[in-house]
């Protein structure tokens, strides 16, 4: 697509980020139902509403992979297929889960502490 910096290039990862855990494909989709269920759950009690574009990109992220491994892919595997040449794989589920993630780790550190 752009030479020397993004190609178009399919793969199937039956792990997680960077391809780790390639041998426990059962417990990413165990893990994106607990979070997706934490994240449904505490979005409700949301206080600050700067919270929620995050929480709904890791949300949004986890369930598009779940999607992926269930429905796209043979194995419970997801489709990669953005290649940075400097990066790993990626897909933009992968992409909004990280972005969102970043997002809530400065906002944690922005909020407001509770003082007694």
């Amino acid at each position: 697509m752009i030479d020397g910096i993004l190609t178009l290039r399919l793969t199937y990862n039956p792990g997680g980020a960077f391809g780790l855990g390639q041998s426990v494909p059962g417990f990413f989709v165990v893990a994106s139902l607990v979070i997706a269920a934490t994240i449904v759950y505490l979005a409700r009690k949301v206080d600050d509403p700067r919270w929620l574009l995050p929480l709904g990109a890791v949300l949004g992220g986890g369930v598009g992979n779940l999607i992926d491994r269930f429905a796209r892919s043979p194995g419970g595997q997801v489709v990669d297929f953005i290649d940075l040449q400097v990066w790993p794989l990626f897909n933009v589920a992968d992409s909004a889960i990280v972005v969102g993630v970043s997002i809530l780790f400065f906002l944690s550190f922005r909020a407001p502490k509770n003082e007694p």
